[in-house]
This record gives structure tokens, sequence and C-alpha cells, in this order.
């Protein structure tokens, strides 16, 4: 149960920009769109995860950019390793 935890997120999403690793659903990703996030970018390396969380946006009026991508490749891209 994430209730608490996706409250939290939405505390502090009004203005920022915010991204979700690992969203499966988008369940953060959402949640942080509803509560005014500037920018909110949904990170997975499923792309059925990705689109169950573009469907939960979408069901919920709000933009959510899907990045398929790994957590250890965007951190290593971020930071020009490996390259």
């Amino acid at each position: 149960d994430q209730r608490d935890n996706r409250a939290a997120v939405a505390a502090l999403a009004k203005g920022r920009s915010m991204i979700d690793f690992y969203t499966y659903a988008g369940g953060f990703a959402v949640t942080a769109a509803l509560a005014g996030a500037s920018r909110v970018v949904a990170v997975d390396r499923s792309e059925g995860s990705l689109a169950l969380a573009s469907r939960s946006a979408a069901a919920n009026g709000v933009a959510v950019e899907a990045v398929r991508e790994t957590l250890s490749l965007a951190v290593e891209r971020k930071l020009g390793i490996g390259q």
C-alpha cells in the first residue's frame, strides 16, 4: 500500500519536475502530475508498464512523459559513464 508515500510525493510536487523510476502503472507519476508538477517523466524498461502508465495518465487527464530505459543506463548516460 503506497497511499502514504504517494501523499508525500503529492505534497512536494507542485511546480517541480519529477521522475518516477520503475513506474509500473504510473502511480507516483500520475499523483505528481495531479498535484501540479511542472514536468513528470515515467521511466521503466517494460513497454507494457509504460503503456499502463500512459493509459493511467490519460484517464486522469494529465501529461506524463514515458521513457523506456533502465535506471542504470539513465544514470550512466547522465554522468557520461561508459560512453
